[in-house]
Order: structure tokens, then sequence, then C-alpha cells
């Protein structure tokens, strides 16, 4: 179907922030059927040598590659080294505007900070933990709940050996 629709109405511009729309536009324009220009946010990659050799080299026939953290652009440097001129690392942003928190949870409440994201390596989760630990021995009453799953358990064990005996971080599990 979306190979369908990319011939039938030749974009100019195509974006992608998911993977398998993003393959299709890729292989679109690599079979001539599109001009388009393409970029991809990359935000799922799990780094697995074989797929990766794949998935990366099809993105040759991309224009644009970002990515959300620093380790993922190393990660395509140093494996993928023909990507490099069209990768750029766009990091998650928040609108503090929309957004904002207040500097002290009021009087006589606990702060609730959350984490939801996947428990992987690039997302630093280990250091997220060390940083609320460090802001529980100043003495602020505070929670940490992680919502997330991984595909790495190596890694969610280094987070729970993190994490110790501290009853107020919590693994919540998958959202």
């Amino acid at each position: 179907k979306t190979v369908g629709y990319i011939k039938d109405y030749q974009p100019d511009l195509i974006i992608s922030y998911l993977r398998f729309p993003g393959q299709i536009a890729l292989f679109s324009k690599w079979m001539a059927f599109s001009s388009a220009k393409i970029l991809i946010g990359e935000r799922t990659s799990l780094m697995i040598p074989k797929y990766d050799k794949y998935y990366f080299n099809l993105l040759r026939f991309g224009d644009v590659l970002t990515v959300n953290s620093l380790s993922k652009k190393r990660y395509i440097e140093e494996n993928f080294s023909f990507l490099q001129p069209k990768t750029f690392f766009l990091p998650n942003v928040v609108d503090v505007q929309q957004f904002s928190f207040r500097e002290e949870p009021a009087t006589g409440q606990t702060m609730k900070v959350v984490y939801v994201g996947r428990i992987a390596r690039e997302k630093n989760v280990d250091n997220l933990v060390k940083a609320f630990k460090k802001v529980l021995s100043e003495g602020h009453d505070a929670v940490l709940e992680l919502y997330g799953d991984t595909r790495d358990e190596s890694y969610l064990n280094k987070v729970k050996e993190e994490i110790g005996s501290e009853n107020r971080i919590q693994l919540m599990g998958k959202t």
C-alpha cells in the first residue's frame, strides 16, 4: 500500500520515524519509483551487527538521518562511516513553557519522578539511577519510577544492581 502511494503521489519529501515505512521509502528510491528527499529518524536500531549491516546500508538511499542519542551517532560513525555526512544528532526535547515543573513539591508532598522509555545502555538509565540516589542522599523526599522494557538483560541487571535495596526507586515494567 505504501509503495503504491509513493508511486502514485510522488511526494517531494518523505519523513519517517517508523522503521518499516522508512524502509519502504528507501526501497522506492533505490528502485527508482521515487525521487523524493528522504529523512529518516533512527530511533529503533537494535545495534545487532548482522541486521544493522542490512539496515544502515539501505540508509545510503536516504538524504538525512537523525538520531536522538550521541551513542547511536558514534555507533553509526564507527561502523557505517559512509553515513557520517548525513547523520545529525537531534535530542528529544521538552517544551518547558508547556511542561513546566516546580522546583520543590508542595509542602508535605513527595516529589515523583518518572522515566518512560527503553531500559537500554544508550539511554543511560544507570546514570539516572545514580543521579537520583544523590538527590535522595541530600535528604529530598522523592520517588523514581522507571517504566519500560529491555532487550538487554545484562544491562537490566546492571540497573537493578545500581538500584540495590533503595525502595524509593522502582522498576515498573513495560508500559
